[in-house]
Protein backbone atom coordinates (compact mmCIF):
# COMPACT_ATOMS: atom_id res chain seq x y z
CA UNK A 1 0.00 0.00 0.00
CA UNK A 2 0.75 3.55 -0.07
CA UNK A 3 2.67 5.66 2.86
CA UNK A 4 1.80 9.07 3.67
CA UNK A 5 0.57 11.57 5.66
CA UNK A 6 -3.26 10.85 4.63
CA UNK A 7 -2.78 6.83 5.48
CA UNK A 8 -1.44 8.15 9.09
CA UNK A 9 2.35 7.85 8.43
CA UNK A 10 2.95 10.81 10.57
CA UNK A 11 0.45 9.65 13.41
CA UNK A 12 1.86 6.70 13.53
CA UNK A 13 5.32 7.64 13.70
CA UNK A 14 4.72 10.50 16.38
CA UNK A 15 2.74 7.51 18.54
CA UNK A 16 5.85 5.16 18.34
CA UNK A 17 7.82 8.27 20.50
CA UNK A 18 5.14 7.13 23.45
CA UNK A 19 5.89 3.30 23.17
CA UNK A 20 9.13 1.50 24.91
CA UNK A 21 9.28 -1.68 23.55
CA UNK A 22 7.97 -2.03 20.13
CA UNK A 23 9.07 -1.16 16.30
CA UNK A 24 7.18 0.12 13.64
CA UNK A 25 7.08 -2.01 10.37
CA UNK A 26 6.42 0.20 7.15
CA UNK A 27 5.86 -1.93 3.82
CA UNK A 28 5.02 -0.40 0.88
CA UNK A 29 5.80 3.09 -1.07
CA UNK A 30 5.71 6.37 -0.18
CA UNK A 31 3.72 9.04 -2.03
CA UNK A 32 6.10 11.62 -1.42
CA UNK A 33 10.07 10.83 -1.61
CA UNK A 34 10.18 13.77 1.15
CA UNK A 35 8.40 11.90 3.87
CA UNK A 36 10.48 9.06 3.36
CA UNK A 37 13.26 11.37 4.27
CA UNK A 38 11.47 12.80 7.51
CA UNK A 39 11.40 9.23 9.12
CA UNK A 40 14.60 7.48 7.87
CA UNK A 41 16.14 8.64 10.79
CA UNK A 42 14.07 7.39 13.71
CA UNK A 43 15.60 4.10 15.21
CA UNK A 44 12.21 2.74 15.98
CA UNK A 45 10.83 2.29 12.78
CA UNK A 46 12.30 -0.29 10.06
CA UNK A 47 11.26 0.45 6.44
CA UNK A 48 11.18 -2.87 4.47
CA UNK A 49 10.15 -1.09 1.23
CA UNK A 50 7.68 -2.12 -1.78
CA UNK A 51 6.90 -5.60 -1.71
CA UNK A 52 4.68 -8.20 -3.41
CA UNK A 53 1.60 -9.41 -2.27
CA UNK A 54 3.06 -12.65 -0.95
CA UNK A 55 5.95 -11.14 0.43
CA UNK A 56 3.48 -8.53 2.43
CA UNK A 57 1.70 -10.97 3.64
CA UNK A 58 4.83 -13.14 5.10
CA UNK A 59 6.33 -10.42 7.24
CA UNK A 60 3.03 -9.30 8.51
CA UNK A 61 2.50 -12.56 9.78
CA UNK A 62 5.46 -11.79 11.70
CA UNK A 63 3.77 -8.48 13.41
CA UNK A 64 2.26 -8.76 16.91
CA UNK A 65 -0.37 -5.39 15.59
CA UNK A 66 -2.08 -4.07 12.13
CA UNK A 67 -2.39 -0.58 12.44
CA UNK A 68 -4.67 0.68 9.37
CA UNK A 69 -5.33 4.54 10.70
CA UNK A 70 -6.64 6.23 7.74
CA UNK A 71 -7.04 10.28 8.51
CA UNK A 72 -10.11 12.28 8.20
CA UNK A 73 -9.81 12.75 4.75
CA UNK A 74 -12.86 12.82 1.90
CA UNK A 75 -10.96 9.86 0.42
CA UNK A 76 -11.28 7.69 3.25
CA UNK A 77 -14.00 8.59 6.29
CA UNK A 78 -16.24 6.35 4.38
CA UNK A 79 -13.86 3.33 4.39
CA UNK A 80 -15.11 -0.25 5.60
CA UNK A 81 -15.46 -3.26 3.22
CA UNK A 82 -13.28 -2.10 0.92
CA UNK A 83 -10.06 -1.58 2.72
CA UNK A 84 -7.70 -4.24 2.09
CA UNK A 85 -5.41 -3.84 4.55
CA UNK A 86 -7.72 -4.72 7.96
CA UNK A 87 -8.81 -7.89 6.40
CA UNK A 88 -5.24 -9.33 5.51
CA UNK A 89 -4.53 -8.08 9.65
CA UNK A 90 -7.59 -10.17 10.22
CA UNK A 91 -6.63 -13.34 8.25
CA UNK A 92 -2.98 -13.36 10.16
CA UNK A 93 -4.52 -13.45 13.36
CA UNK A 94 -3.39 -10.19 14.19
CA UNK A 95 -5.42 -7.40 16.64
CA UNK A 96 -6.34 -4.56 14.63
CA UNK A 97 -5.64 -1.12 15.71
CA UNK A 98 -7.84 1.39 12.83
CA UNK A 99 -9.45 4.42 12.69
CA UNK A 100 -13.06 4.67 14.43
CA UNK A 101 -15.05 5.83 11.22
CA UNK A 102 -18.21 4.33 11.37
CA UNK A 103 -18.13 1.57 8.68
CA UNK A 104 -14.68 0.14 9.85
CA UNK A 105 -15.54 0.62 13.64
CA UNK A 106 -18.28 -1.85 12.65
CA UNK A 107 -16.56 -4.13 11.08
CA UNK A 108 -13.68 -4.29 14.10
CA UNK A 109 -16.38 -3.95 17.37
CA UNK A 110 -18.64 -6.45 15.56
CA UNK A 111 -16.16 -8.74 15.39
CA UNK A 112 -14.38 -8.19 18.24
CA UNK A 113 -11.29 -8.32 16.43
CA UNK A 114 -9.12 -4.77 17.88
CA UNK A 115 -9.67 -1.17 18.81
CA UNK A 116 -10.74 1.88 16.76
CA UNK A 117 -9.23 5.30 17.66
CA UNK A 118 -9.37 8.97 16.94
CA UNK A 119 -6.63 8.38 13.86
CA UNK A 120 -5.61 11.94 13.82
CA UNK A 121 -4.52 11.52 17.68
CA UNK A 122 -1.17 10.12 18.63
CA UNK A 123 -1.63 10.15 22.06
CA UNK A 124 -4.90 7.63 21.25
CA UNK A 125 -2.96 5.54 19.03
CA UNK A 126 -0.26 4.74 21.42
CA UNK A 127 -2.42 4.18 24.32
CA UNK A 128 -4.24 1.16 22.34
CA UNK A 129 -0.85 -0.15 21.24
CA UNK A 130 0.49 -0.01 25.05
CA UNK A 131 -2.49 -1.60 25.79
CA UNK A 132 -2.41 -4.24 23.27
CA UNK A 133 1.43 -4.67 24.17
CA UNK A 134 0.57 -5.31 27.46
CA UNK A 135 -2.51 -7.29 27.50
CA UNK A 136 -1.15 -10.27 25.63
CA UNK A 137 -4.16 -12.26 26.01
CA UNK A 138 -6.71 -9.71 24.99
CA UNK A 139 -4.14 -9.12 21.50
CA UNK A 140 -4.40 -12.77 21.15
CA UNK A 141 -8.18 -13.07 20.98
CA UNK A 142 -8.58 -10.32 19.11
CA UNK A 143 -6.50 -12.01 16.91
CA UNK A 144 -8.37 -15.24 17.19
CA UNK A 145 -11.54 -13.06 16.52
CA UNK A 146 -10.49 -11.78 13.20
CA UNK A 147 -9.77 -14.43 11.49
CA UNK A 148 -12.45 -16.70 12.54
CA UNK A 149 -14.56 -13.25 10.66
CA UNK A 150 -11.95 -13.90 8.09
CA UNK A 151 -12.78 -17.95 7.82
CA UNK A 152 -16.54 -17.46 8.23
CA UNK A 153 -17.93 -13.68 6.31
CA UNK A 154 -14.97 -12.11 4.88
CA UNK A 155 -13.57 -14.10 2.45
CA UNK A 156 -13.85 -14.60 -1.41
CA UNK A 157 -16.50 -17.15 -1.36
CA UNK A 158 -19.36 -15.23 0.02
CA UNK A 159 -18.22 -12.38 -1.70
CA UNK A 160 -18.67 -14.19 -5.30
CA UNK A 161 -22.16 -15.54 -3.94
CA UNK A 162 -22.98 -11.24 -3.60
CA UNK A 163 -21.23 -10.14 -7.10
CA UNK A 164 -23.39 -13.31 -9.12
CA UNK A 165 -26.52 -12.09 -7.28
CA UNK A 166 -25.61 -8.76 -8.65
CA UNK A 167 -24.91 -9.98 -12.12
CA UNK A 168 -27.89 -11.87 -12.07
CA UNK A 169 -30.17 -8.70 -10.98
CA UNK A 170 -28.22 -6.66 -13.66
CA UNK A 171 -29.10 -9.45 -16.10
CA UNK A 172 -33.08 -9.62 -15.75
Amino acid sequence: GGLSKDRGLFKMTEAMKKINNAILILIGRFENIKDKKAINNNYKIVYLGEMSFPETLKETAKCDIGLNLLQNVPAYVNSGENTTKIFEYMANQLPVISSNFPNLKKIIEKNKCGLCVNSGNQDEIAKAINFLIKNKKAAVQFGKNGRNAVLKKYNWKNEEKKLLNIYEQLNK
